[in-house]
């Protein structure tokens, strides 16, 4: 038996979004924090608190919120239609979950933390916010990108 057509939909769409998740944090790992990296410290730091300050405002909260709200529909789902491709479906939905969750654990803090730093301590600032931002965006592009192919894989299969 085939899954209904809008499920098919939802997680292809959701599939999508987990992907461009992972184009934005490829590009902050690749070529945003390298560049801001190349600046003085406080100059780094104020940047990179305008960009903390756009971004929740901005359309990135689309696939963002998206693939999260996404990936616990095609979880509820799959377990109801009891669909084909039932563990690729759960499992890149959770690795999507993960990569939302891990915002809100690592990188959100740190944005939080770095949004009071000063020129008196742009220093050290960036020092504490720098490696471990850097460390939880690699990892949740890396996440993003598994779910997106686990999510395309299940999609397939349904």
């Amino acid at each position: 038996m085939s899954a209904p057509i809008w499920f098919t939909i939802l997680v292809w769409v959701t599939a999508a979004l987990t992907m461009v998740n992972a184009g934005i944090y490829l590009a902050f790992s690749t070529f945003v924090l390298p560049a801001l990296r190349t600046l003085p410290a406080g100059d780094a730091v104020r940047a990179m608190q305008r960009i903390n300050e756009k971004a929740p405002r901005s359309a990135f909260m689309v696939p963002f919120i998206g693939s999260a709200l996404g990936a616990a529909a095609v979880i509820v789902a799959a377990f109801v239609i009891r669909a084909e491709g039932f563990w690729w479906l759960i499992g890149g939905a959770v690795a999507a979950l993960v990569a939302f969750f891990l915002t809100a654990a690592v990188n959100v803090p740190l944005n939080n933390t770095l949004a009071a730093a000063t020129d008196a301590n742009a220093k050290a600032g960036w020092a504490r916010f720098d490696r471990p931002w850097a460390a939880s965006n690699h990892l949740r592009a890396a996440i993003s990108i598994v779910s997106s192919a686990l999510l395309s894989i299940g999609a397939v299969s349904v």
